[in-house]
């Protein structure tokens, strides 16, 4: 193709003069052969300064190597477009496109006709778009936009963190159906709406999030799209979440205590008719010589007494603090919880002991008997159609080694990772508080010992405690004989404020031939105490208006020497705390109910001192 544009009446030169954006050509070297009127227009010079001039010679420093390159590749037949800055007589940038083709490729004459659009306003325009868009994009909310058909448009980068879509996936995607499919009803009917959602990730994991949805309108009041702000609050809802079943378990701690309180005042209220009853059965034992009523008054005493003991199990669990260790026979403790189990647990469940005759370790005897009990408890509850338990000790090494295990439904490996934190719990509400293991665990590593547990699901559950065997240990004390030892007229003063044990320690302690008095408080002992002066004094320990402590402490204020013996429904170590003068004042404790030889040579012992 030849253009004539030294012919200024032809069609390429009219087309040339009169096109609305900077044209040229140039010679080989990229100097300008001629440019049109447009050139003066957005370089505010005359456009024939620039003939002979370079392209080169009109734009940046930095652009120099990217007009140098491209020229070179037109003129071996490559056609594409670039971007380059010019220099302006005002010094403002002039982003501009250009773009060339070779006229006379045949000839020995090269010529480059050359396009340039000026893309100031277009590169201010896509440079603000990346700075909002990256504005966007630093937010640390889910910002979506969406076209009127609700596919999204534009998610940025904080969208792609919080629900794990990349932009890509999710573009061209129904906006609320990615974001909040729950809500999908609500949403749509609505022009502006704003609440919390539970949606999920794309991996599945729940999230919860703070959404705002709104329509956006044209100027003629069309819907145009939607845009959508959802801001994390999954941990928001997780403290939450984890707040409540913090409260949950306070609640259910603060029920335990009222319990344990409960506990205790039933537990010495029961132990003063236990004591009435059998004070009255041993008194029959001493006024009848009738073998019959002999036997009926020994089995009334058993049936006391088993009564109690389970009572005084009663107290022991809801004791808060541990005991000091002390020699312990092991086959004793797992004893005493096999006989509550016995009576306890479903009849479905088969239960075996493999115990030696004794097995001395040291520890806190009411701590251990916990931890037997509470993990034969979880194996009862891992049995619910039934099942064996099987709880065997021995002797390995310098350790006692205990077995417990069931056939239960088992547990999984997640389950076996938390099962002693404290109030972790598979079980549903009201059937356990998570503090059973947690505290049997505690109980074991304070004894110096060690617990493992191994289960599968499906294969039941393998409980193994090791406890150090106590050195140099004697063998284990017993209580009191049966042997009764009589006064000799000695005056024994009786305090308590229940009318019916009163009486019955009255007679009881007069058969043993002691001189006795009686008072139904603490204000009426001190009085009766001042008066008649006794040998030894047994006061109450739970009485109205004084207590038996503070009628112990009045009467020792007078009376240093004064020997006093304490009498609770209380067993001593599970009695609320006796302060330590008055503990080492006091000549004996002795607990509700007891039989006539324990209270016999419970006052010979302070009559001695």
């Amino acid at each position: 193709m030849k253009w004539k544009l030294e012919e200024s009446g032809t069609l390429e030169a009219i087309l040339f003069q009169n096109y609305p954006d900077p044209v040229h050509l140039l010679d080989g070297q990229g100097h300008f052969l001629r440019v049109n009127p447009a050139w003066e227009r957005i370089l505010g010079r005359p456009g024939a300064e620039l003939l002979g001039q370079a392209l080169s010679s009109l734009v940046v420093v930095e652009d120099l190597e990217k007009v140098s390159d491209h020229l070179t590749r037109v003129w071996r037949g490559e056609i594409f477009p670039i971007q380059v800055t010019l220099r302006s007589p005002n010094d403002s940038p002039l982003q501009v496109e250009v773009i060339h083709f070779p006229l006379s490729p045949q000839t020995s004459k090269k010529i480059l006709f050359g396009i340039v659009k000026d893309v100031t306003e277009r590169r201010r325009m896509e440079e603000l778009l990346a700075f909002q868009t990256n504005l966007l994009n630093q937010a640390r909310s889910a910002l979506v936009a969406a076209d009127r058909q609700g596919r999204i448009l534009f998610w940025n980068r904080f969208a792609e963190e919080l629900y794990q879509w990349k932009a890509e996936e999710v573009k061209g995607r129904d906006l609320v159906e990615v974001m909040a499919p729950r809500s999908v009803m609500t949403l749509r009917q609505s022009a502006h709406w704003e609440g919390e959602v539970e949606t999920t990730r794309k991996d599945g994991s729940p999230l919860f999030v703070h959404l705002s949805h709104s329509v956006i309108r044209d100027r003629a009041g069309r819907v145009s799209g939607t845009i959508c702000v959802a801001t994390d609050i999954t941990e928001r809802k997780e403290m939450e979440e984890e707040k409540e079943r913090l409260q949950a378990q306070l609640r259910q701690a603060q029920k335990l205590e009222s319990i344990g309180t409960i506990t205790s005042g039933v537990a010495h209220n029961f132990n003063n008719v236990m004591a009435a009853i059998l004070g009255n059965s041993q008194l029959i034992q001493v006024h009848s010589s009738d073998p019959a009523i002999q036997g009926y008054a020994k089995m009334i005493d058993r049936q006391v007494l088993r009564g109690s003991t389970l009572v005084n199990h009663l107290m022991r669990f809801s004791r808060a603090q541990q005991a000091e260790p002390t020699v312990v026979n092991l086959v004793d403790s797992i004893t005493e919880v096999y006989h509550l189990i016995s009576r306890s647990f479903d009849r479905k469940i088969e239960i075996e002991t493999d115990l030696p005759s004794s097995l001395q370790v040291r520890g806190d005897p009411t701590g251990l008997v916990q931890v037997f009990m509470n993990i034969c408890t979880n194996a009862r509850d891992a049995m619910p159609e039934g099942g064996r338990l099987r709880i065997e000790a021995s002797q390995e090494g310098e350790r006692a080694k205990v077995v417990i295990s069931d056939t239960g439904h088992g547990m999984s490996r997640e389950v076996l990772e938390r099962i002693f934190d404290p109030f972790f719990t598979t079980k549903p509400p009201g059937k356990g508080t998570g503090l059973g293991l947690s505290t049997a665990y505690g109980i074991v590593e304070g004894c110096g010992g060690e617990i493992r547990v191994d289960s599968e699901p499906g294969r039941g559950t393998t409980f193994t405690i090791f406890l150090p065997l106590a050195q140099g240990a004697g063998s284990p004390t017993f209580g009191p004989g049966e042997e009764i030892i009589r006064g000799k007229g000695e005056r024994i003063l009786i305090v308590d404020d229940e009318p019916d044990l009163l009486e019955t320690l009255v007679e009881v302690v007069r058969n043993l031939g002691y001189e006795v008095e009686r008072a139904s408080d603490g204000e009426e002992a001190i009085e009766r105490f001042k008066a008649w002066r006794p040998d030894v004094i047994i006061i109450d320990r739970n009485m109205p208006k004084m207590d038996g402590i503070s009628c112990a402490r009045r009467i020792l204020e007078v009376d240093p020497q004064m020997r006093i013996i304490i009498a609770s429904g209380y067993a001593e170590s599970t009695a609320p705390e006796i302060d330590e003068a008055i503990r080492r004042a006091v000549r004996d404790y002795i607990t509700k109910p007891f039989r006539t030889a324990e209270l016999s040579q419970a006052l010979a012992r302070a009559l001695k001192a």
